[in-house]
């Protein structure tokens, strides 16, 4: 039963409007669950410290929040759509468990900040490790160009062949993106690194919450100086961590459509593993890089997705509004296809050869005329006088 309902009663009224409130965010929240427990077993702490749980009560509730991680961990932990989320669903194991000492736990406490400390902790585990697959990502293109010197390849501007560049390079191109992305997590893990907890509904508490105290506890840098920041910034802080998603599918759908284009038969330049492709189930020679052409689509799906957040907050005035609830799902959905993209196109990098034979038919006389201008302009011939030379004698 949701938290602040009077009683269990249901009706088609009330039906309608749970299932239209709550939508898919008790299926969204098995991703939250670690976070809620991290962070309510630190608030139990504070509790003890106000004197509004005792020693032992503290400690049975840690103790039952271990318990409901571990059923989470096994698969055994469900939230119902009744229970609107997993927030509610551990008041109520806590409580079913122990009484009167799970009826605690909510003292000093709204979902407003419970949600959103909870949603912070997995922004900034989520960041952690999405830099940690940047940096393999960047060591591995790194790698790429290492083993692949001295290979020309075309370069082209509008499509079209243009100048001589070399794989090497196309491949420390992807690199140095990836390294410019590093700054931008850096960036929002800093904005995120300010605990909320403590600002209960949006405007502070009656009890002397240890707010600092906590924030320190649960690895936050500080706690929000004033309380009605949490609320009022909520998305402006998630705009931050979908930015830096964003950034890194900007570089993996560019990455994505290049390796379709260059492994085509027309172009070959790139051979990738046959594993890493997919077949048909009417042309048997067929191997298609669909894990390039999803990676490409669900990249251009963050846009979307950074948009609902974006716009979220327009028009509201201060304080908490269920309008927040929304921003969820594209939070999740962007670490997710973010994540994912990142491992695949690891793998994608790490199992491609260059068709050597196939580049070198490609690099094809005119591809070097402006290196033959400058030949020209450094035997002492105007830039102009040379372009003209050279362009007359290719048509």
């Amino acid at each position: 039963m949701a938290l602040w309902k009077k009683n269990n009663t249901e009706n088609s009224l009330t039906q309608l409007v749970n299932e239209f409130t709550v939508g898919n965010d008790y299926l969204l929240d098995t991703h939250i669950l670690p976070f809620d427990i991290q962070a309510s077993k630190v608030h139990a702490q504070a509790l003890e410290k106000m004197n509004i749980v005792s020693k032992d009560e503290r400690e049975q509730l840690q103790a039952t929040l271990d318990e409901i991680l571990t059923l989470h961990h096994q698969g055994k932990f469900h939230i119902s759509i009744e229970q609107e989320d997993c927030h509610t669903a551990i008041e109520e194991f806590l409580t079913k468990k122990l009484g009167t000492i799970g009826q605690k736990i909510h003292t000093s406490r709204s979902r407003n900040d419970q949600v959103l400390t909870a949603v912070r902790l997995w922004q900034k585990d989520s960041l952690s490790n999405l830099k940690q697959l940047v940096e393999q990502l960047i060591q591995s293109f790194e790698d790429f160009s290492q083993h692949h010197k001295n290979i020309e390849i075309p370069g082209y501007t509008h499509t079209q062949r243009a100048m001589p560049t070399t794989l090497e390079n196309w491949a420390l191109s992807y690199k140095e993106m990836l390294t410019q992305t590093l700054p931008i997590i850096e960036a929002a893990l800093k904005n995120l690194n300010a605990s909320p907890l403590g600002s209960a509904a949006g405007f502070g508490t009656m009890f002397p919450y240890p707010r600092d105290w906590v924030a320190k506890s649960l690895g936050f840098e500080k706690a929000l100086e004033i309380v009605n920041t949490a609320q009022n910034t909520r998305t402006k802080i998630d705009l931050d961590f979908c930015y830096a998603l964003l950034r890194i599918g900007k570089v993996l759908g560019h990455f994505a459509s290049e390796m379709i284009l260059y492994t085509t038969a027309e172009f070959n330049f790139l051979s990738i593993h046959p594993d890493l492709t997919t077949g048909s189930s009417i042309m048997p020679q067929k191997r298609n890089l669909d894990p390039a052409e999803i990676m490409r689509a669900k990249c251009s799906e963050l846009f979307g997705q950074f948009c609902t957040v974006q716009q979220l907050d327009v028009g509201l005035c201060s304080g908490y509004h269920r309008d927040f609830q929304i921003g969820k799902t594209a939070l999740i959905e962007m670490f997710k296809t973010v994540s994912k993209s990142l491992l695949m196109a690891q793998a994608m990098i790490e199992n491609t050869q260059p068709n050597t034979e196939a580049i070198a038919k490609a690099c094809t006389p005119e591809l070097y005329a402006t290196n033959k201008v400058n030949k020209l302009v450094l035997a002492g011939m105007s830039f102009r006088e040379a372009y003209q030379k050279v362009k007359s004698e290719l048509f």
